[in-house]
Order: C-alpha cells, then structure tokens, then sequence
C-alpha cells in the first residue's frame, strides 16, 4: 500500500465523518458515560485518548494527524520501517472511520448499535 492509497483512505474517511449527524456536547458526554460503565474501548492500531468524547471535528483532526505520521513518530509507536507505515496507517483510518460510525449510531440510540455494543463488552 502506498501514500497514494493511504491519502484516498483519508480523503473517503474525512467524508463520511462528515456525513455523520452531530450530536450534542450532552449526548457526547451521556453517550462516554454510559460506554465507560461497560469498559468500552475500541480497538485501534494507534492508541487514541478519549475516542468517546469526540466530535465529527475532532475525529478529523486525529484522522488528518494519523496521515501526516513521519516514520520517527510511527517507530516511537512501536512500528518499525519493514512494517508499511502506509499500511499501518491506512488501517488505523479505516478504524477510526469504524468507530465513529459506530459512535455515531450509538450517540443517536440506535438499538442495532446499543446491541453490537454489548454483545461486545458485556455478554458472555
């Protein structure tokens, strides 16, 4: 995968945050206390703090900051040159994309969502 690829990840992922609904600072926040109360926290290549708490901006920026990684900030991440930077990053935007949609849906109480989410974290 190249920087081509990677940067048309970024570019479809940008827009479908964009197409997402916004919710308010007070859904935002409900919507992170109830996911914290079940131990939520999505599966990312790159750690990201707070993933709950963010808005559609937000998301972009980390999405736009996980393109622009240079090879010293991926090695102090724990990625090595042999490991295709592009390609580690490509899938960490296509992550994010993921779970913000997912975030999303749940912000908006969706049951579907409500339900993939607890399948998840708290069925056994």
């Amino acid at each position: 995968m190249d920087s081509a690829n990677m940067q048309q990840t970024l570019d479809a992922s940008v827009r479908a945050v964009e197409q997402l609904p916004s919710h308010s600072p007070e859904t935002i926040e409900a919507t992170a206390q109830r996911l914290e109360k079940i131990g939520y926290s999505p599966m990312l290549i790159i750690p990201v703090e707070n993933v709950a708490r963010f808005t559609k901006d937000d998301m972009i920026r980390e999405m736009q900051r996980t393109a622009r990684l240079d090879p010293s900030d991926m090695a102090a991440l724990g990625f090595t040159e042999e490991s295709h930077l592009d390609a580690k990053k490509t899938q960490q935007l296509n992550l994010l994309r993921y779970h913000f949609a997912l975030l999303s849906r749940l912000r908006s109480d969706d049951p579907e969502a409500w339900n993939e989410v607890s399948e998840l974290y708290q069925d056994d």
